[in-house]
């Protein structure tokens, strides 16, 4: 019986733990990608496949913006819980969400980099980082991320 408490105890302590540590980290990417949207606000950004006509460009260039994020266990661990009864698991949305909003500040730095103010023909491709094959199961390791766009240049000897 003491062992089962014990177990219960390590459990609850590794939980609380792992619970403290992501809402942290979350909290401090969640300030830095609030700071970086507002300093790049900007740059005009657009899915549109065509160049508007008012833009006038010396040029184009690619742009990407990448980010890989790891499997969560805390995340992992909540949604076996949440499994069990189902519905949506937040906190898988809100981390594929802020994975989002990463690659965006990244091409953004990278257009800005360029001298840069709009981007067109934004796309977003996802793929999953998958670890070894365990059995006939195979377990997502992480996700990778990037956005990906043409950087319409300033004209030579233009500011941007």
């Amino acid at each position: 019986m003491g062992g089962i408490f014990l177990m219960g105890a390590v459990f609850a302590l590794c939980f609380g733990t792992g619970f403290f540590c992501f809402r942290l980290t979350e909290t401090k990417r969640e300030e830095y990608l609030k700071k970086m949207e507002a300093e790049l606000a900007d740059i005009a950004v657009t899915d549109l496949k065509n160049v508007p006509e008012l833009a006038v460009a010396g040029g184009a260039q690619l742009v990407t913006g990448c980010v890989a994020v790891a499997n969560n266990y805390f995340l992992g661990v909540c949604a076996s819980i949440r499994n069990l009864f189902g519905g949506e698991m937040h906190g898988y949305t809100r981390l594929c969400t802020d994975a989002r909003r990463m690659a965006l500040v990244r091409l953004k730095l990278e257009a800005r980099a360029l001298g840069s103010r709009c981007i067109c023909c934004l796309r977003y491709e996802t793929m999953v980082i998958q670890m070894e094959q365990q059995g006939n199961k195979r377990s997502a390791a992480g996700v990778e991320l990037m956005a990906y766009g043409t950087a319409l240049l300033p004209p030579e000897g233009k500011n941007a």
